[in-house]
């Protein structure tokens, strides 16, 4: 348990769970930053969103309720933090034969 913690706080590697869920991957930091951006730009998966769409989606959604629900209940519905996860790679962890 004491070398996990040495290992966690080395600020020049990260400590990744594996995408299988079953181990820990330790890793360069800087390695693992170019691998993410290797993946990134490939459109096929992913996309630029606008700055603040989640601003514009709420308006949207307080217009649609506007009149089919109580004060009480638009507050209950539109009373939420809207929070964009967070981009991370998980290493892939490849069994010998």
């Amino acid at each position: 348990m004491e070398a996990l913690l040495i290992l966690k706080n080395d600020n020049s590697i990260l400590l990744k769970e594996a995408d299988t869920g079953e181990a820990i991957v330790i890793m360069d930091k800087d390695y693992y930053k170019d691998k993410i951006l290797e993946i990134v730009p490939d459109k096929t998966y992913y996309n630029k969103e606008p700055k603040q769409p989640e601003e514009a989606i709420m308006d949207k959604i307080k217009t649609l309720i506007k009149d089919y629900f109580t004060d009480k209940e638009k507050d209950y519905l539109c009373n939420s933090v809207i929070k964009r996860s967070n981009f991370y790679g998980l290493p892939q962890i490849l069994k010998s034969p």
